[in-house]
Order: structure tokens, then sequence, then C-alpha cells
């Protein structure tokens, strides 16, 4: 005999007010349209959810989303505020580095263009001291022309008188410095362009005398000393025909 089996009732399951919401939360995300307030009191009604409830979470859910918009807008408002702020300081940097260039610029085009002819008195001595003697001191100076081109000044400064003046020339690499046996004289070489000038202590009577009295040998300093004939002074040279004597007297 067949015994026929009837189904068993389904048994309910209840879920829990934090279950419930997620699969309310769930089957709103899949409805097209928005819900208004009656409709959610009547959802509500049939969930067994009190009017006072609702109320509450409406009033819960009202209140985050203002803080969430207050906290957005605070948040877009710093970021404004950081981002003048950090215009405000690259325009004051640009600013200092205008003023600098400018600066630079203007000191540039104020620095006296070096002369050849012209002779510049100073209390002050000051660079690399190439030649010494009781009568006076040399010394040489680096400098830069307006193009950043660099050159070399020579400073004598009497000892006696303490007066310094600067040789109006620029020179190239002076390599050495000769001083008469009187002191009234200065043979200074520039060994980059293989050039002998010399110049009276008190600036005057400056004058180049090597290479157009011999070809000078490259890489030798030529200045091998001082002479004297009948009172006057008389530059000794080195040059490829031998030694070649230069009068300096004015």
């Amino acid at each position: 005999m067949i015994q026929q089996q009837h189904p068993s009732a389904e048994t309910e399951r209840y879920y829990s007010p934090e279950e419930a919401g997620e699969i309310l939360k769930l089957a709103a995300n899949l409805q097209d349209n928005a819900f208004s307030l009656e409709r959610l009191r009547a959802i509500a009604a049939e969930a067994g959810i009190s009017e006072e409830n609702l109320q509450r979470a409406v009033q819960l859910y009202e209140q985050q989303r203002k803080q969430s918009l207050q906290s957005r807008e605070s948040k877009v408002a710093s970021r404004r505020k950081n981002f003048k702020r950090l215009a405000l300081y690259l325009a004051l940097i640009v600013a200092l580095l205008a003023g600098v260039m400018m600066s630079i610029s203007g000191s540039r085009r104020t620095l006296p263009a070096p002369s050849s002819s012209t002779t510049t008195y100073s209390s002050v001595a000051s660079g690399t001291l190439v030649a010494s003697s009781e009568k006076c001191e040399v010394y040489k100076q680096r400098k830069f022309d307006e193009s950043g081109k660099r050159y070399e000044r020579v400073q004598i400064r009497d000892r006696i008188t303490g007066q310094s003046f600067v040789v109006g020339h620029q020179f190239a690499t002076v390599l050495s410095a000769s001083i008469s046996p009187t002191g009234k004289y200065v043979a200074i070489y520039d060994e980059e362009r293989d050039e002998v000038w010399v110049v009276a202590t008190d600036g005057s009577n400056l004058q180049r005398v090597a290479p157009q009295h011999g070809l000078l040998i490259r890489g030798i300093n030529p200045m091998a000393g001082w002479s004297t004939e009948n009172g006057g002074e008389r530059l000794r040279l080195r040059t490829l025909g031998g030694y070649t004597y230069v009068s300096v007297e004015k």
C-alpha cells in the first residue's frame, strides 16, 4: 500500500532589524522610481514599523545628509583656500626672482667698461701679490666683463705714499711682474697673449714693449731683469733672436 506524503508547511523565516534593513535597502535600489514620504509610511506600516520610529529614521537621515554636504563644502572651501595661498606664494616667488634678476641686470649695466687707456687711482690695494720691492707692490685682480668673459687687472701700490692705481689695460693672464731697480717702472708679462707691458709706478707711460721688439719664446718668462745705462733703465727680454733690451725712460 502506497502511502501518500504531504509536504509540510514551510517554516516561516524571521529577520533581525539589521537584516530587514539591508533587504529593504536592496529592494529599494532595484526600484526605478522614487519613494514619497506617504509611500514610506505605507511600507513602514506594512512592515510593522511604528510612525514614531519612521519619523526618527527620516530625521536621522536628513541630519546625516546635511552633515555630509557640509563636510563636502568644507573640503571644497579648504582646497580653494589652499590653492589661493599657493598661488599667492608662487606670485611672491616670481616677484622676488624678477627683482633679483633686475638687480643683477642693473648691476651689470652700471659696471664701468674696462678701459685700455684710463688709470684709476685708489687708496686700497687688493688681489694676488705678484711682485714686491721696497718701493712698491704689484697685485693682479680677476674680473669679468658684461658678457661674462674673464680678464685681469693690475694694481700697483706705492709703499712710501700709500697711493695705489689700477693699470688702464685689460690683461688676459698675468704670469709675473718685474720692478725696476729704482722702483720707477713695473714690467708685466701677459702669458696668454705673450705680451710684455711697462708702466711707471706713478701710473703714467703705459706701453707695450713686446712682441714688436722681437718674438717671445712661448712657455718661458721673457723678463730677464733690468740694466742701467747712462743713468737710464732698460728691460732685458728673452726672445727667439737672443736677448733684447728695451729702454723704458719717459
